[in-house]
């Protein structure tokens, strides 16, 4: 948070997705070898898009998003991302429902590029703007990746 605060002031309030009254930080669990634990490729904004209820900061925002491995492989194990995808303005996408909820999802022909594995290690932090397609990738490790997540609205 500190870094957070460094980069972008005092003026950045965590997303209250859940609407629990305050921010909202996930842990992430991804066994190993077990699909149904990562999400397909996406913007983090498609979630937004489609949920027109969320509550909005009353100020001019931008959303940025933060993930941290806590038992990262990164050979093994971590989340997807397509460098400079958050420029794309040609990329599509569509819905589905999984767990009772609608979702995005790539629509994987509009992508120009292929997704690479974020080469994390333990205390470091990825911090991306929500437009920049990324998802999970299955757990080819013997461990459970653990992470933490959360996005946070950046006055501007």
């Amino acid at each position: 948070m500190n870094f957070l605060v460094e980069q972008f002031g005092k003026n950045i309030d965590i997303t209250d997705e859940e609407r629990l009254g305050y921010g909202n930080v996930y842990w992430r669990l991804v066994r190993p070898q077990n699909s149904r634990d990562v999400g397909p490729l996406h913007r983090d904004k498609w979630f937004w898009d489609i949920d027109k209820n969320q509550v909005l900061p009353e100020y001019p925002f931008k959303r940025i998003k933060c993930w941290m491995p806590l038992v990262p492989e990164s050979s093994l194990n971590g989340l997807l991302i397509v460098k400079g995808s958050h420029k794309d303005t040609e990329i599509t996408w569509t819905q589905f429902e999984k767990d009772g909820r609608i979702k995005p999802k790539l629509v994987i022909e509009s992508l120009k590029d292929h997704p690479l594995r974020a080469d994390l290690d333990v205390g470091d932090v990825l911090i991306f703007h929500d437009e920049l397609v990324h998802g999970g990738s299955i757990n080819e490790s013997r461990f459970t990746r653990i992470s933490l997540e959360f996005t946070v609205f950046v006055k501007l």
